[in-house]
């Protein structure tokens, strides 16, 4: 299974538009957005009318700056898309676990959307297993480092990470980290950013 990944597109619709191109012209089987498509829960509707242009199974997580509501609601008419927020499905045998928002909390701010680690780590409990997780937050001190040089992911992710050894932790939020990765056991954590990430996914191998 071929899947392009990618996260924090902000309203940047030219990078929204090489998401959309690079999987139409490389054959993606699945496409998976890990959060972000607003900024301050605006301008969500332009990115989600272009990546609406894919004919592709598509999988998306809100970020911080999306409401879940509103995610699905830009997304109602648009038949090839899954949200997942504490949600899992099965695509083709591969289960994917999805879990959007920021957790820990970093702002006050009324527009930001957040999970505590004890409400993260309870609806990350409940899933006994899974294959891929998409979170908007990475896991705590792998591909989390802002700028200043704190680590500002999630204990609760990290900790699911450890125990249920998904093959990909695939994520966004930190934008210092965008590109970086890291492993927690057999476990691959990549930052995603807003560029084409690739994966070959398969029943023994993943590159």
């Amino acid at each position: 299974m071929k899947i392009l990944a990618f996260s924090d597109l902000h309203t940047d619709l030219a990078a929204t538009e090489n998401i959309v191109n690079q999987a139409k012209a490389e054959g993606a089987d699945l496409v998976i957005g890990a959060g972000d498509y607003a900024i301050k829960q605006r301008g969500m509707e332009k990115v989600i009318q272009l990546l609406s242009g894919l004919k592709i199974p598509t999988i998306l997580v809100p970020g911080n700056h999306d409401d879940v509501s509103d995610l699905r609601k830009e997304c109602a008419g648009w038949e090839h898309v899954e949200i997942l927020h504490g949600q899992a499905i099965d695509f083709k045998g591969v289960r994917i676990f999805g879990l959007g928002y920021e957790t820990p909390r970093s702002s006050e701010e009324s527009w930001n959307r957040f999970l505590t680690e004890s409400q993260a780590g309870e609806i990350l409990e409940a899933e006994l297993s899974c294959d891929i997780l998409v979170t908007h937050s990475p896991p705590l001190g792998i591909a989390d480092q802002q700028r200043n040089g704190s680590h500002d992911g999630s204990r609760a992710i990290k900790a699911f990470v450890e125990r249920r050894q998904p093959h990909l932790n695939l994520c966004g939020h930190i934008h210092y980290s965008w590109g970086k990765s890291g492993k927690i056991g057999q476990s691959h954590v990549q930052n995603l950013g807003p560029v084409p990430n690739w994966f070959q996914f398969g029943t023994s191998t993943m590159k």
